[in-house]
């Protein structure tokens, strides 16, 4: 699990570089010792990005995968005319009067989507679940 803690975690840094074009992105001190809740947190995440990729291997559509995201709650669906019509980047893109992302959270389960969707793990799994059938 704190392998897969780690790595969501490199994920929302990749996540924030990317929508702040690298550019003032501040590296985060090394990591200090964590508490139960932190890692309770990251094993929370990491349980969501499983279910997302486990969705999208089962519906085998990469849109209709973001779309459940969306519809994963009743604060994320009444965004989700808003992300169709603006498309997702500039939808993710929009920030708070600090600079923070809006919708880091979303950013993040969506960026580790489309990571696993773009890997070779994806079409792995696809051929595991075709040959169960």
């Amino acid at each position: 699990v704190k392998q897969y803690i780690g790595h969501a975690r490199d994920v929302v840094s990749t996540t924030q570089n990317m929508f702040r074009g690298n550019k003032g992105a501040v590296e985060a001190p090394p990591e200090q010792k964590r508490s139960d809740e932190e890692d309770l947190v990251g094993a929370f995440r990491v349980m969501q990005l499983t279910a997302d990729r486990a969705g999208l291997v089962l519906c085998g559509d990469l849109r209709a995968a973001v779309r459940a995201i969306f519809k994963s709650g009743p604060r994320l669906l009444v965004e989700l005319p808003t992300a169709e019509e603006y498309g997702l980047y500039t939808f993710l893109s929009r920030t708070d009067e600090k600079g923070n992302l809006l919708y880091q959270e979303l950013a993040i389960r969506i960026a580790a989507l489309f990571s696993f969707y773009f890997s070779d793990d994806y079409p792995k799994r696809l051929r595991e679940m075709a040959d169960q059938h």
